[in-house]
């Protein structure tokens, strides 16, 4: 149990780090594209520049104000007479982060459960690729993912009783 907690917690610890990163990295992009932004159409920006650090940590403004910010930066880098905020594609996108920003919330704690490797390699199964319990036609695609359930042995006569290699046939 000790092994399953310690990648757990190694592997969380990864998936923080790459996801503040990414943030980052996205932070920056942003704040570049505001430059930009308010050289080209300066009154087209909204939102003060504190918000794009604020806009991220504010519960439910986390929601809406950087696809703000983006709705903005598409209007600007529009041509005068075609300036609008928006737009369904970027919509769209907004809405697929946010799902994908929430679509595993409960495969983590499946994995902290996990008592033996088979069901950690499930629940990294279902993080990685669905959104919920694994469906059959998910664990035909990816044998080596699903739990293995040990079949019939060839002398299924024979069981083997504690430290002793001696073997005693049951009766039939």
């Amino acid at each position: 149990m000790v092994e399953v907690d310690t990648y757990f917690r190694n592997l969380m610890g990864w998936r923080t780090g790459l996801l503040l990163v990414a943030l980052l990295q996205f932070s920056v992009w942003l704040a570049g594209m505001r430059d930009l932004a308010d050289v080209i159409w300066r009154q087209g920006q909204r939102r003060h520049r504190a918000w794009l650090v604020f806009g991220w940590v504010i519960p439910l403004g986390q929601l809406f104000i950087p696809k703000m910010f983006i709705n903005d930066l598409w209007a600007a880098s529009r041509p005068e007479p075609q300036r609008r905020r928006g737009h369904p594609l970027l919509t769209a996108w907004w809405l697929s982060v946010l799902v994908a920003a929430n679509a595993y919330s409960d495969a983590p704690e499946e994995l902290k459960k996990a008592a033996t490797t088979s069901q950690a390699r499930q629940a990294l199964h279902q993080i990685m690729f669905s959104d919920g319990p694994t469906s059959r036609a998910q664990q035909t695609v990816c044998r080596s993912c699903s739990p293995r359930t040990p079949g019939p042995s060839p002398d299924s006569s024979r069981i083997t009783r504690g430290a002793s290699s001696r073997a005693v046939t049951s009766p039939t």
